[in-house]
């Protein structure tokens, strides 16, 4: 009984710390990320399947980030490190070009094997090199299924192939007609605010608007527009068209690898219905009420850690403890508890 009152306890305590530092200090009007952060917050409030252990949490924190660390005891593996990114480009349009397509195609990977995320950086890296012709907005406007499959990705058959095409086209339309042909000129436009970029690019691109609807409220998640901006940030080093005075307003990106890596070392747990669906590798439908309780508690066990993390003296923003978490579940992917699978064009 004393075991059961005391994670009862720490339940209520997580619940607590994702209210007072996501709620008790909104400031309105709610965009872009707060959005993301507001939203997810009340999904927690109400969540059935999925919830956030607090001790679990600082378990895992003692066991990457002992007590005394400092920031620079620590090295991400950022844009810059993966040999599968572009990272040297004759100017920036064209390195916020590659980034811009390459997060506008950045979704669900798991139905098709040999189609990993670096597949997809190679592939857009490899035809914006030799082929950047292709990958024009005039060209992504009138962008076929075949081109896409044969010459971004090499005849490979992947998921949602005619998805991925009608995103593309929409990039292409969006870039050529609003922002005068010009991928730089999407960002120029955001003047050096990260949350204005997200509200700009959920604006224009609809590819980009990841929101459900739970309970009868809409929640916003935002993971592959937020990371289109961290890339930003993190491929220009923060300088230049990559400078955001905001860009710790950023959420953590949502997706599979992160709640994977959580779940593995107990931070978030599942009922029992959502442990045996997701070690049965039976797919979630997007939208649904576990879900959206899976991506709402990755993005608050993220804010927690970083309440954590800053008490130790170490603040980092939610680009730099998603590269960390992204890198630790990359590192044991395939021995671990597997991630949950739902099919979506969001992540």
């Amino acid at each position: 009984i004393g075991e059961i009152e005391s994670a009862i306890s720490i339940t209520i305590r997580a619940k607590s710390l994702i209210m007072a530092t996501s709620l008790d200090s909104v400031s309105y009007p709610l965009t872009g990320p707060r959005l993301t952060r507001h939203s997810t917050a009340k999904v927690m409030e109400e969540a059935k399947h999925v919830s956030i252990s607090k001790e679990n949490l600082d378990k895992l924190l003692n066991k990457w980030i002992p007590e005394g660390s400092n920031k620079e005891d620590f090295k991400f593996i950022g844009w810059n490190d993966l040999d599968f990114h572009l990272v040297q480009a004759e100017n920036s349009e064209k390195l916020v070009q590659y980034i811009f397509i390459l997060d506008s195609l950045n979704f669900c990977f798991w139905p098709n094997p040999g189609f990993e995320y670096d597949t997809l950086a190679n592939g857009v890296k490899d035809c914006l090199v030799n082929n950047s012709d292709l990958l024009s907005p005039d060209s992504l406007m009138a962008i076929t299924s075949q081109d896409v499959r044969d010459k971004l990705f090499g005849g490979l058959e992947i998921c949602l192939l005619d998805e991925r095409t009608r995103v593309l086209q929409e990039v292409g339309y969006a870039v050529k007609t609003r922002f005068d042909g010009k991928f730089e000129n999407v960002i120029k436009a955001a003047e050096g605010s990260a949350c204005k970029l997200v509200d700009i690019l959920t604006s224009n691109f609809p590819n980009f608007r990841d929101h459900v609807t739970y309970n009868g409220r809409q929640v916003f998640m935002y993971k592959r527009v937020q990371i289109l901006v961290g890339d930003i940030w993190g491929a220009l080093k923060g300088q230049g068209l990559g400078e955001f005075s905001d860009i710790g307003e950023l959420t953590t990106f949502p997706d599979y690898r992160v709640p994977q890596i959580l779940n593995e070392h107990g931070v978030m747990q599942y009922s029992e219905e959502l442990t045996e669906k997701i070690t049965n590798k039976t797919v979630i439908p997007a939208g649904s009420t576990m879900e959206v309780e899976i991506r709402a508690a990755t993005v608050q066990a993220v804010e927690l850690m970083k309440v954590e993390l800053n008490k130790r003296g170490i603040n980092w923003n939610s680009v730099e403890v998603d590269w960390l978490l992204w890198q630790k579940g990359e590192e044991v992917k395939d021995s671990i508890v597997p991630h949950h699978r739902t099919l979506s064009i969001y992540y």
